[in-house]
């Protein structure tokens, strides 16, 4: 998960722009995906501060009430592929500037002939990094597992409940809330 690189502003920022573009494509939008640039965090040396880190990404559909486990998040996720030992160390990217470039050409191409696959390792908390692969999805079960019995305690506690996967999905994405939360940074 952790990777120290000094390069990762210009990692992470042609990611946003690139899957922003890809976004806007899908989902005939023409606002912002993104509401800022990115902006590293720091994360302590400490294995307490990794895994505090390591929850709070996993927890975020459960704090919001959306799914009452990591595992059911419908979106973008690790914890399904961090929890099961496997890890895939590819994607498929695309070019589409290339694609756009041969059909303005007129060539006669689809998206495959523009598909290259790319190394992507998925890197281990470093205080982690001396178990086996088997041990550490171990403990990212355990951890998704506290996820769990904790958002099921409050849900309990507060009578409330989540959206749920079908309210998810079948949501339309340019739906906006009626009322925003204020955000607190953590």
């Amino acid at each position: 998960m952790l990777q120290k690189t000094p390069e990762i502003g210009v990692v992470a920022y042609s990611f946003q722009s690139n899957l922003a573009r890809e976004v806007c494509r899908l989902q005939d939008w023409s606002d912002k995906v993104w509401s800022r640039r990115y902006r590293s965090i720091c994360v302590a040396e400490e294995e307490e501060a990794q895994i505090e880190r390591m929850r709070y990404i996993f927890e975020q559909g459960c704090k919001e009430n959306l799914v009452l486990s990591p595992r059911d998040w419908p979106g973008a996720s690790c914890v399904n592929t961090l929890i099961s030992g496997y890890r895939q160390d590819h994607c498929d990217c695309y070019d589409r500037t290339g694609l756009y470039r041969a059909h303005y050409r007129g060539h006669d191409v689809d998206l495959d002939d523009f598909t290259e696959q790319v190394d992507l390792p998925l890197v281990s908390l470093p205080c982690w990094q001396h178990l086996s692969r088997k041990d550490y999805a171990k403990e990212c079960f355990d951890l998704v597992e506290t996820i769990e019995d904790d958002t099921r305690t409050r849900h309990e506690n507060e009578g409330t409940g989540v959206l749920g996967v079908p309210a998810i999905v079948s949501t339309h994405p340019h739906k906006r809330p009626k009322k925003l939360k204020r955000l607190r940074r953590r």
